[in-house]
């Protein structure tokens, strides 16, 4: 008998993850974080960040219930990295904190 079929995208994307951070790797990791977060709004709200405006905030605010300030230092704090070198392991720490508030508030 064959065994099922087991989807290890997940495990594939943390190993990759770890990689990286491992690797001090700090920018590459945070750009994959926003990537991602982009893709769950995306999929579970139906709202493109690809070219943000105001309204968008408003409007992911409302659907996912989370504070407006919260979704506007997430796309800040992403923007500031696009223009970036590299990043500090702290910075990527601060970052993940505010991906993790929005993900712990949203309904």
């Amino acid at each position: 008998l064959s065994e099922p079929h087991v989807n290890r995208s997940l495990e594939f994307i943390t190993t990759v993850g770890r990689m990286h951070y491992m690797h001090k790797e700090y920018l590459y990791v945070a750009k994959e974080q926003f990537r991602y977060w982009q893709l769950f709004v995306q999929k579970k709200y139906g709202i493109s960040f690809a070219a943000p405006n105001p309204q968008h905030i408003d409007k992911l605010a409302t659907k996912a219930g989370v504070a407006p300030d919260i979704i506007r230092t997430i796309l800040e704090a992403s923007e500031q990295q696009r223009h970036r070198q590299s990043l500090k392991e702290a910075e990527l720490l601060s970052y993940y904190k505010k991906l993790d508030l929005f993900y712990k508030n949203c309904i």
